[in-house]
């Protein structure tokens, strides 16, 4: 059966004070996306609260009313594109089971990873939010989709591979998972916009399309 998604989740704290009306929830958006620029263009160090006011083009009291400090910003930020990347989840956890066995290794990435790809690729200040969660010592896997991804993974391998056990599934899974990731929190931080490309859109779909191939073949299945 498709995989039951959780309800989406509540922020894990308060990051900011909830605008009330609409020109509020617009004014938030820009701050954040302000925010993000500067974050992308120009690094950590740009982010100062006169700053941020300027670029977002708001008064810096209308800043303070919904940030108290630049912290509860970048919580804000990362806490939306956790969202945003957990609503793609739950989008790919309702293909149906026949699509999943039928499909074949390179389509099976196409439809369980392109995606996700596709949003880090589409949203360059994901990468910077890795550095800075990284240099605090935050684990990238610490983020309310990994569950989420962990299950769906799980539950494909299931219907292709009936005859493995639970810990093989769970081996093969972490696999799945951890090769993209891995390549995106501790090489990509640092790679030029080109390669970033080439990484995400080909090196990583060929290297998952290989390992499912592998482990396919090595269980009897005709993973071409």
């Amino acid at each position: 059966m498709p995989l039951v998604t959780e309800p989406t989740r509540t922020p894990r704290r308060k990051a900011q004070r909830q605008p009330r009306q609409s020109r509020g929830e617009q004014r938030v958006t820009a701050i954040l996306k302000a925010c993000e620029r500067l974050l992308v263009e120009e690094g950590e160090a740009a982010l100062g609260m006169h700053r941020i006011a300027a670029e977002a083009e708001t008064s810096i009291g209308s800043l303070y009313h919904f940030f108290p400090n630049k912290q509860s910003m970048l919580l804000a930020l990362s806490e939306r594109h956790e969202l945003a990347i957990q609503a793609i989840a739950e989008e790919i956890g309702r293909i149906d089971d026949a699509t999943w066995q039928g499909a074949s290794a390179e389509r099976l990435v196409a439809l369980l990873v392109k995606p996700l790809l596709d949003y880090v690729a589409q949203n360059p200040v994901l990468l910077s939010l890795i550095r800075l969660d990284r240099a605090a010592g935050k684990s990238p896997t610490d983020t309310p989709v990994q569950p989420l991804l962990q299950a769906l993974c799980i539950r494909i391998l299931a219907l292709r591979l009936p005859a493995t056990d639970e810990r093989a599934r769970k081996v093969y899974a972490a696999t799945l998972l951890g090769l993209p990731l891995g390549l995106v929190t501790d090489l990509m931080v640092d790679y030029d916009k080109d390669m970033r490309a080439a990484v995400l859109h080909e090196e990583i779909p060929r290297a998952l399309t290989a390992y499912i191939q592998a482990i396919e073949a090595s269980q009897g299945r005709d993973a071409s």
